[in-house]
């Protein structure tokens, strides 16, 4: 049966620019390592702050509400005064949504299992060394170096692929809970 590649030494990993050493030697280490290839930083949008993505993304809708404006003011003889007030509304508009929108626009924050490091859950079935854990309202396939019985407190410490690698919390006691 044929090796799986580490993400680095695929086809993909290279056109990302991914490190293959740090895929081969530590898959907790070597998403923190190409995070930020892989999240965008070296793009030029990626990494100006959420108000100046926002900004760059409603210009090309105030361009089309002006020149929508100047064709009604040339064809349907509207008003001059029309023009100013179309993109004064349209730019109201965008101020207004920009407070509901800005975690859209907001980047560099980690997503999917990535974010979910440092979260406690808890065991639906022994982790002998593998088992599932109830991490929010969700079921995850994890993986422990120790033995964890079912119903005990577990954080995640990481995870490969889809299966979460997560350790028991110690309580005041000694002993998970």
């Amino acid at each position: 049966m044929k090796k799986r590649a580490a993400a680095g030494e695929s086809a993909f990993g290279r056109r990302l620019g991914l490190d293959p050493r740090a895929c081969r030697a530590n898959p907790d280490e070597s998403m923190a390592m190409n995070r930020h290839r892989l999240v965008g930083s070296s793009s030029r949008i990626r990494s100006r702050p959420a108000w100046q993505r926002y900004t760059l993304f409603q210009l090309p809708g105030i361009a089309i509400v002006g020149a929508l404006a100047t064709m009604g003011t040339n064809w349907l003889a509207l008003p001059v005064w029309t023009i100013p007030l179309a993109l004064a509304t349209w730019i109201a508009k965008d101020v207004l949504l920009y407070p509901v929108l800005k975690t859209a626009y907001e980047g560099d924050k980690p997503v999917g299992q990535a974010s979910m490091v440092g979260s406690l859950g808890t065991a639906t079935e022994d982790l002998r060394p593998r088992g599932y854990v109830k991490i929010g309202p969700e079921l995850w396939r994890a993986e422990c170096s120790e033995a964890v019985r079912a119903g005990d407190a577990v954080r995640v410490k990481g995870c490969h692929g889809m299966t979460m690698l997560v350790e028991p919390v110690e309580s005041e006691t000694g002993r998970s809970r």
